[in-house]
């Protein structure tokens, strides 16, 4: 049988996938988890209830670049930052 795999890079994705990853160690699947950013596994309580629940592997492996350079529109000095780009970059055409 095939060991499923799951990327995940935020909270919302581990919020979200949580139940299909548990129902896979139920299952006893013994699923593969990536977490592809500098996310606090350790203190996850979702992710504390997996590890106890049965068989998995979950390994966290920080993106690096994307975290990097990738802008992140969450907050408001954020999003005026880049509308402001935005406006620029369309007032020069």
């Amino acid at each position: 049988m095939n060991r499923p795999l799951f990327i995940l890079r935020s909270y919302n994705d581990i919020d979200h996938i949580t139940p299909l990853i548990s129902k896979y160690v139920s299952e006893k699947r013994n699923p593969f988890v990536l977490i592809n950013s500098s996310y606090d596994i350790d203190n996850d309580l979702r992710l504390s209830f997996l590890k106890k629940s049965g068989n998995i592997e979950i390994l966290s492996k920080p993106d690096i670049l994307h975290e990097k350079f990738v802008v992140h529109l969450g907050s408001q000095s954020k999003r005026n930052i880049f509308l402001k780009f935005c406006l620029n970059f369309i007032i020069k055409f």
